[in-house]
Order: structure tokens, then sequence, then C-alpha cells
């Protein structure tokens, strides 16, 4: 798939360091070598709110409703970025949430 278009996905975790940057890449390489044009960005649970306007799609390894605030966007739990096991599977979830981003 060519895209033209280039996606904004942000990764965040509870501390928003390793956890999500291993997300964030991981997803931007899967999704580079599917021809999506993709930036990338990590945060913790802090700082969601106020950047969450800028990015299409949100990759978590947590529970996304244990965060208590209002996303708006459509979220990704990613776990298998993390352990390899269901990786394609998240990939497909991650590409069919791009598909209906506006």
């Amino acid at each position: 798939m060519e895209t033209k278009r280039t996606y904004r996905i942000l990764a965040f975790c509870a501390s928003g360091v390793a956890t999500s940057t291993l997300l964030a890449k991981t997803a931007q390489s899967r999704l580079e070598d599917l021809g999506y044009k993709v930036e990338t960005d990590t945060c913790g649970p802090g700082s969601i709110a106020g950047r969450i306007a800028n990015f299409d799609i949100l990759l978590t390894s947590a529970d996304p409703k244990s965060f208590k605030i209002p996303l708006g966007k459509p979220v990704v739990r990613a776990i298998p970025l993390l352990t390899g096991i269901g990786e394609d599977e998240c990939i497909q979830e991650i590409v069919n949430a791009l598909k209906g981003v506006k």
C-alpha cells in the first residue's frame, strides 16, 4: 500500500519512556514496510490530554480505560508489538484504525 499522507501516532505507557518507545518504533518500522508514511512520538499519562489533538491514533500497552481521560481518538492496545505474539494481527488493527482516520 502506497500512501501520500503522513499518519501521526502517539504511543503512551505508564512512564512514557521505554515501553512507549518500543511500541512507537516497532509500529513505525512495520507500517513503513507496508508503504505507510508514519511519524511517531511517545508520552506518559500526564501529557496525553495536551498532545492528543496532534495525532491520528494512539498506541498503548495499558488498558486505555485506566487513564481516565477522554481520548477521542482510535486507541490500539499494542502489547503484541512488545511480545511478538500476535504482532501481525496488531499491525492489521493499527492499519484498520489508520484507514478510518479522515
